[in-house]
């Protein structure tokens, strides 16, 4: 038997840990994203739109982790924020709240640091990424084959991370982002407030529901399931990222 290689193991439980937590983000962003956009009438192609969604946000973490943070931020300030403030709340004007604080932080922070630089690129890359391996699984679906959620989310994530670290090499690494870098943080952070500022408006509705018994039986369910749903991405996740480990793919470079 040939010699085990000095690090290797070390590398497979490090590799499998990082993309198990990656995976467990992702698995809680595209259960989230997949009922909002369910809620708003696009049941039919919502596996598609939230795992691109899930995917984007999660490399947009990965391209510049500032950047996203602010954006994240700036989404959750003005959704609270609006919420408390306007009794007759509207979803346009928080997308639009969302959008502008988000897009101010970005700029600002796009003029003082140059890391800023691979976000966008990174989060397209997630974007179409996610958007494939949804595909495929709305195309095994539109078969009539039936795949829970807890299944499709330990799937998807593993697939949407292979197809980004291909994609990142192929198209990424051999791109390069053109707009100015206060441009590029604008847009980044000011999709990531509206996406967070939609999900604040989601929860916030779902908890003015939840007003009987029944109702909290019912969101204590669609807990569980978000639960069971993070659980099977982190296992996908780490057992693709020990996978990648173990053939000597290397590893991603953020900017």
């Amino acid at each position: 038997m040939s010699a085990v290689v000095p690090g290797r193991f070390e590398e497979v439980v490090v590799r499998s840990i990082i993309w198990g937590l990656i995976g467990g983000i992702y698995g809680g962003l595209f259960i989230g994203f997949k009922e909002l956009i369910s809620s708003l009438g696009y049941a039919g192609i919502a596996v598609i739109a939230a795992a691109a969604l899930a995917g984007a946000v999660g490399a947009a973490f990965y391209g510049s982790i500032r950047v996203a943070v602010l954006g994240t931020l700036a989404g959750l300030f003005s959704g609270v924020t609006y919420l408390l403030a306007i009794a007759e709340a509207d979803i346009q004007h928080l997308a639009t709240l969302a959008a502008f604080c988000g897009i101010v932080v970005g700029f600002i922070y796009g003029t003082l640091r140059p890391a800023v630089s691979g976000a966008l690129m990174k989060s397209l890359t997630g974007l179409v990424s996610g958007g494939m391996a949804g595909a495929l699984i709305w195309s095994v679906t539109s078969l009539g084959i039936n795949v829970n959620d807890f299944l499709v989310a330990g799937i998807l994530a593993p697939l949407t991370g292979t197809f980004y670290i291909f994609w990142m090499f192929k198209v990424v690494d051999n791109l390069q982002c053109k707009l100015p870098l206060p441009l590029v943080g604008a847009i980044v952070a000011g999709l990531l407030a509206v996406i967070v500022a939609g999900s604040v408006w989601k929860i916030q509705g779902a908890l003015l529901n939840a007003v009987d018994a029944v109702t909290v039986q019912s969101q204590n369910g669609s807990f569980g399931e978000i639960l069971a749903c993070i659980t099977s991405a982190i296992a996908g996740g780490a057992i693709a990222g020990g996978n990648f480990a173990m053939i000597g793919l290397r590893w991603l470079r953020p900017d």
